[in-house]
């Protein structure tokens, strides 16, 4: 992600206002997440409210993944028609990457 480079795969990599833009959201975030509620309520508070937004935003995160492979158009024994030698290769030997790509809806 620093450098731009990923061994073992081509990327385009991000600019340089790319990735200032993903440190300042990052910022931005958890100042709204985390800093503001401690400094407001107490430390207390602020844990229970992280924690709360954490358990919530998991929980949206494992379900919308869990549809995204729970279609049938990502099942086995549906012809899949994609190119390239690896994404030729039978499931079980295929790289994890390349299979979360071959096996997700595509919304």
């Amino acid at each position: 992600l620093i450098d731009g480079k990923t061994e073992g795969c081509h990327t385009y990599g991000a600019s340089k206002n790319e990735k200032l833009s993903v440190v300042l959201g990052k910022a931005v975030h958890y100042t709204l997440i985390y800093l503001i509620p401690l400094v407001t309520c107490g430390w207390k508070t602020a844990l229970i409210a992280g924690m709360s937004y954490v358990a919530t935003q998991s929980i949206v995160l494992a379900t919308t993944f869990a549809v995204s492979h729970n279609v049938p158009e990502t099942k086995g024994g549906t012809p899949q028609t994609f190119t390239g030698h690896r994404l030729a290769e039978d499931r079980s030997e295929r790289d994890w990457g390349i299979q979360q790509l071959v096996t997700s809806a595509n919304w």
